[in-house]
Formats: structure tokens, C-alpha cells, sequence
């Protein structure tokens, strides 16, 4: 501390007053990080000032939330959702479709194929159903499955005949060679067992005989609208084309073709149950060249199950002929599985 004396006119005053350099402490720069007390208020408030922080802001107004405007709630919750399509009949018919197909291709499972083939026309329908009433999009896969459906119960269908042709064919190949056999031997003393073998031999020959001779007669073109009679006392009867106009959604029908339907109608006439019903005509054109069946809706009718004596079946198939070749037409039909084929011919106008 030091003392100044002041001379004035009456009296000398004595001013005290303080050094910095007296105090250790004031001789020390202020530091950086302290604020100053004498230094005059800057910018902002009183807070910033004393770095105690500013207060929070206010709360937001009701209905605005962190976008760039107001947000107004939804007043029930949750916008309501689109309904989805309902597509799985569709996808259903499509994989059972090829689930059908597959098999029928196959030589050793194709008798499996009709149950998915046939489920894939079911399905595929029902999605079309869906389709139409604009609760499904997958008009194309419900289509596709149920081609290809039916053609799986084609392929199916195919394979029997192909597998039953076959078994027959290789059961009259062995009858012949066990023939050729027994005629090729030198004769022998006979015996009650040979006497017994030569008469089955007789009974076996009898037979083919007359399975020969039924169809050769079965063979003989019968004109539309009449009635034959197999050995068996079933009696068929094949009704004269009729002209048939295909949708567009037919399967089988070839633009430009004539199509056509016909009437089969079954009769059991024997005194026996029929059981082995399956009857899958054959149509042919003018120059005998076989011809395209047409699925259209509920055509075809087909044969399916047994027959009761007595008991009368009607079936109705349509099939498609060539401009070319559409004056005269034949339909090839057999009852069952090992019978013979009748033929019915005619003009189709």
C-alpha cells in the first residue's frame, strides 16, 4: 500500500491507494477459463454469462412432432390396411399342376399323377372363381395349373392304356411260344397229366378263337345311332356327331377346326356287376388319323365306376376334326380294359 500526499490551498490530503505488484496474487494474468467480474455483459443472458446453462426450451404444441410442420394425430389409431389378394388357391393349382405333370411324365409313377392333376383343375378353377370376383391377381398361375392339371390326368390316363396294351401283348407273346414249344416236341407216350394239359390247350385255343372273332366283328364300321352288343352282354351305343362351338378357355380346341360332341350310352345287359367300367373313346378323321379331344367346361362326361345289371350309363365327349378332313369321322370305343374296339363311322353333316 502506498500513500500520496495532495497539497491543496488549507490542507494537504492523503490519498491510499493499492498496487498490483504488492499483491501476489493480482500479479497473476487472469485465466482463460474464468470469466471476468468487471467485464462488461456480452450477448445472451444472464446464464450464458456465468456458464450455469441456459433453461429448456418449451415444450412443443400439441400436434407437432419433429417434422418440418404440423403433424395431425390419426383420430383412431392405425390408417386401416389394404386386404391382401388371396392367391393361394392359384399357387395351390400351379405346384399341384406340376406335381401331376411330373409324375405322368414318369414311366414307373405315372399311375400317382391323376390325384394331383386332378386336384390342380380343382383348384385352378376355384381360383379363376376368385379371380373373376376380384379377390385374387393370379389369373395366369390358376390357368397355367390347371392345363397343366389336365394334362397330367391325360398322361395318367395314357400310361394305364399304354401299361394295360402292353401286359396284354406280352401274355399272348408267351401263349404263342409256349405253343410253338409244345408243337416243336416229339410226340410221347400220353398220360392222364398230358390229357389234362392238351385239354387246357384246347380251352386256351377255343378262346383266342373267339376273341379273334369278336373282334373282327367289333372291328366292322357300325353306322352312328346304332347299338353293339359284346359277348358279355354289354351293349353300346355311339350317337351321331353334333357341331359344338368351343369358349375361348378350352383346352384341346385347335382355331380354325370343327368341333364336334358325342353321345355314348352304356347298357349292362348281363346278369353280372360290371366293375372294370372304363371306357375312353378314340375319335378319327376322314383319313383315319387320330384327333384332339376338347375339355370345355363339363365337357367331357366320362365313364367312371361299375355298372349294375340292367343299368344304363350316358356319356358325352367333344373332339376336334381338321377342315381338310372333316367329312367322315370315326369313333373307336371299348367298355373296359381287355375288351375289344368297336367302330362307328359316318358323315359328320
Amino acid at each position: 500500500m502506498k500513500a500520496l500526499l495532495v497539497s491543496t490551498d488549507t490542507r494537504e490530503v492523503e490519498l491510499a491507494f493499492a498496487l498490483p505488484s504488492e499483491d501476489p496474487r493480482m500479479s497473476q494474468p487472469p485465466s482463460p477459463f474464468e470469466p471476468n467480474p468487471w467485464a462488461p455483459p456480452q450477448d445472451g443472458s444472464a446464464e450464458q454469462q456465468t456458464g450455469t446453462g441456459a433453461p429448456p426450451p418449451p415444450p412443443p404444441a400439441p400436434g407437432q412432432g419433429f417434422g418440418n410442420g404440423p403433424q395431425t394425430p390419426f383420430p383412431y389409431g392405425y390408417p386401416p390396411q389394404p386386404e391382401a389378394p388371396k392367391n393361394g388357391m392359384g399357387v395351390t393349382a400351379l405346384v399341384l399342376g406340376i406335381v401331376g405333370l411330373v409324375l405322368g411324365l414318369a414311366i414307373v409313377v405315372f399311375w400317382l399323377s391323376w390325384l394331383p392333376a386332378v386336384l390342380a383343375v380343382i383348384f385352378g378353377a376355384v381360383a379363376l372363381g376368385h379371380v373373376k370376383k376380384g379377390i385374387a391377381d393370379n389369373k395366369g398361375m390358376a390357368l397355367t395349373g390347371m392345363i397343366m392339371g389336365m394334362v397330367g390326368v391325360l398322361l395318367a390316363v395314357g400310361g394305364g392304356i399304354f401299361t394295360m396294351t402292353t401286359l396284354r401283348d406280352s401274355v399272348r407273346e408267351y401263349e404263342d411260344q409256349v405253343l410253338e414249344v409244345e408243337a416243336s416236341e416229339s410226340p410221347e407216350p400220353k398220360s392222364p397229366e398230358l390229357t389234362e394239359a392238351e385239354k387246357k390247350l384246347a380251352e386256351l385255343e377255343a378262346s383266342r378263337s373267339a376273341e379273334a372273332d369278336a373282334e373282327a366283328d367289333a372291328a366292322k364300321p357300325k353306322a352312328f345311332g346304332t347299338t353293339y352288343t359284346f359277348p358279355d352282354g354289354v351293349s353300346v351305343k355311339v350317337d351321331k356327331p353334333v357341331p359344338y362351338t368351343a369358349s375361348s378357355t378350352a383346352s384341346g380346341h385347335t382355331k380354325g377346326y370343327r368341333t364336334y360332341t358325342v353321345k355314348i350310352t352304356m347298357t349292362n345287359g348281363s346278369k353280372e356287376k360290371f366293375d372294370s367300367l372304363y371306357a375312353i373313346p378314340r375319335f378319327k378323321d376322314a383319313d383315319e388319323a387320330e384327333v384332339q379331344k376338347v375339355f370345355d367346361g363339363d365337357v367331357p362326361t366320362s365313364f367312371r365306376g361299375s355298372l349294375r345289371p340292367g343299368k344304363t350309363k350316358t356319356a358325352v365327349y367333344a373332339y376336334d376334326l381338321p377342315p381338310e378332313a372333316a367329312g367322315t369321322t370315326f369313333v373307336e370305343l371299348s367298355p373296359g380294359v381287355g375288351w375289344p374296339d368297336a367302330v362307328w363311322s359316318g358323315p359328320t353333316k
